[in-house]
């Protein structure tokens, strides 16, 4: 129904009109380069008319808009004035003709707004969000031993009030954290799809967006900030996917709960507490530990010689520890079969933070500053710290997870997704590059094995014998283990190859290959990395690099690097260049980005020559 005339002029003259000049402008080329000039003159002539019709639209939209309280811009009151069954992508055609719409009258940032505009004609999107402190909520909230009863018993709106509570009590998360989530926050631009939504902490800037849809790549519906959640309120969704469940997302994101249409739905509302249940428990380092020995003892009978035996598979698993002796013990034994070091993991740690390297074997002597480090590491991130008096009594405290440091050769990560009926697909795997302290720097997709010796090459590179059946097996392994757990949605599963502990010092030393290291149930870097190299030619080397971003604010080494690596498409894709996935204008901390080259090592030399570091 059509209460004013000013509804007459949005939906007619601004959306149905408008959405003609892009139709008429299309057909025009199709028969011109027909031969048809005919038709093309003719069709010209109707160009010419529907921009005085969207031109008549538009004036009379400023006339009455200018009797009321228009709001900031052109774009947010027809947006507004728009009814809800009515989007404005319906006023966009085939392709995109900006210099019709000026001729019109609607101003750059209207045209702008309505050309990055997104939005589903199918089935209600699903909204994305990016919390990748998860793990860490996770395991605040499961420190004490009240909250896993109150688990056991909490319904969803319960759950909800306390995890919201929880949040709001935390100590402050660190300036340089808040930081490296806003940097990062557009990852989910590569995980969503075009139908989908994303809702972030604020608004991307117009030219970085254009440089994605420049290199191919459709955007979702963007939400920014608290105008983007009040503007989400109503908003039919099929689900809300945030990088991780955990307490900090399901806190953020129950305001869309209601809005959440069908079964999925009605499972946010009344379960709450029994999907983020058996989800926090997921995160725990334990559950890694686990699953690895289990699949080492089911893959002994693959007969593959990258795979360890069941001893040396025992060793290099590790153990996961409750109490300081058993740390120790586990120290012990590691030294005693010749390893000289040892990581130490704290539960629920990711991206290479709380871990610890000692030195072995360790020293009796209590006072040893080797042993004192392990000392204050365990007391710190044994659980001890998170809990009150009566709930280390009476509860289990968190144990740490010991493993052999390793030689390694490459890292892997595996991606997957465990279905709603329990299923499991495997996605594919990238090489993963991390620092020495195990923090994130990269991935590589497409020449996985790039950059190896020719000897390590052959071993892992084999299609038979070598590293992608194992750890493709081992990935279905996972999943299937997390189905079983009640899990459903995306996991990544990182693994690494090493040189063989006796061999460690040998040039022609064979490799072992341990499949599951650890197992993320959530979003990962390597699942975007497998997403942006969908649209990567195949055959090409595709280096996704988190770097510092201090270097890349200087806009003279941007130009530089885009006049060295222009982006280039063939077919749609992405034949080489190079594409910023972060905005390097807003980047505190690290920005993103991808390099696409005929291998690694050009796109390793790229960097350096650019003084990039040689990520080697």
């Amino acid at each position: 129904m059509m209460r004013a005339p000013i509804d007459f002029a949005v939906r007619m003259g601004m959306t149905f009109e408008q959405a003609n000049l892009d139709y008429m402008s299309h057909y025009a080329r199709v028969f011109r380069r027909l031969g048809d000039a005919r038709t093309v003159s003719v069709l010209e002539v109707v160009l010419r008319d529907e921009i005085g019709h969207v031109q008549n639209g538009v004036r009379w939209f400023e006339h009455y808009r200018a009797q009321s309280e228009p709001a900031a811009n052109q774009w947010s009151d027809y947006v507004a004035r728009l009814p809800e069954e009515l989007d404005p992508v319906r006023a966009r055609g085939i392709g995109f003709e900006s210099d019709a719409r000026r001729q019109a009258g609607l101003s750059d940032e209207y045209i702008q707004s309505l050309r990055l505009h997104a939005y589903s004609r199918g089935r209600p999107p699903a909204l994305y969000y990016f919390n990748p402190l998860c793990e860490a909520s996770a395991k605040q909230f499961l420190a004490k031993a009240s909250a896993k009863q109150f688990l056991a018993k909490a319904s969803a709106k319960q759950f909800l009030e306390k995890a919201s509570a929880k949040q709001t009590r935390a100590a402050a998360i660190p300036k340089r954290l808040q930081e490296l989530t806003a940097d990062l926050e557009s990852v989910l631009l590569f995980l969503s799809r075009h139908e989908d939504a994303v809702l972030l902490r604020e608004a991307p800037r117009p030219e970085f967006l254009r440089e994605i849809q420049r290199a191919g790549f459709a955007l979702p519906e963007i939400y920014a900030g608290s105008e983007g959640r009040a503007a989400l309120v109503g908003r039919k969704l099929s689900d809300v996917r945030p990088w991780g469940i955990a307490p900090d997302s399901l806190a953020e994101l129950r305001f869309a709960f209601a809005d959440v249409v069908g079964r999925r739905g009605d499972e946010l509302r009344e379960h709450g507490a029994a999907i983020f249940a058996r989800h926090a428990a997921l995160y725990s380092r334990e559950l890694s530990a686990e699953l690895a020995r289990d699949f080492a003892r089911e893959s002994s009978a693959f007969g593959n010689p990258l795979l360890a035996g069941s001893a040396e598979a025992a060793l290099l698993e590790g153990d996961y520890c409750r109490d300081f002796d058993e740390l120790l013990a586990s120290c012990a034994r590691l030294a005693a079969a010749g390893h000289r070091r040892a990581i130490i993991k704290a539960d629920f740690s990711t991206a290479g933070r709380q871990r610890l390297r000692v030195d072995l074997p360790l020293p009796a002597d209590a006072s040893d500053p080797n042993r004192v480090a392990l000392a204050r590491f365990w007391e710190r991130e044994s659980g001890a710290s998170f809990s009150e008096q009566s709930d280390r009594q009476s509860g289990e405290r968190l144990g740490v997870r010991v493993e052999p440091w390793l030689e390694r050769i490459a890292d892997f990560s595996v991606q997957l997704n465990v279905l709603e009926d329990g299923s499991v697909k495997v996605l594919g795997a990238v090489r993963l590059f991390n620092s020495d302290a195990g923090a994130f720097r990269g991935c590589l997709t497409g020449r996985l094995f790039d950059g190896l010796d020719a000897s390590s090459r052959r071993a892992l590179a084999d299609p038979r014998t070598g590293a992608l059946p194992v750890l493709f097996a081992a990935a279905e392994f996972v999943g299937q283990s997390l189905a079983r757990r009640g899990f459903r949605g995306p996991a990544g599963v990182d693994a690494l190859a090493a040189l063989r502990l006796q061999e460690a010092h040998d040039p022609d030393a064979s490799l072992v290959l341990r499949p599951i290291v650890e197992v993320n149930p959530r979003f990962t870097m390597g699942r975007v990395a497998l997403e942006l190299g969908r649209r990567v030619r195949r055959h090409r080397a595709a280096l996704w690099v988190h770097l510092p971003a201090e270097p890349l604010q200087d806009r003279q080494l941007r130009s530089a690097l885009a006049a060295a690596a222009p982006l280039e498409l063939r077919d749609g894709l992405i034949d080489a260049g190079l594409l910023f996935t972060g905005d390097p204008e807003r980047a505190k901390q690290r920005c993103p980005l991808l390099l696409v080259g005929p291998d690694l090592k050009q796109c390793r030399q790229l960097m350096h020559e650019h003084g990039l570091g040689d990520f080697s």
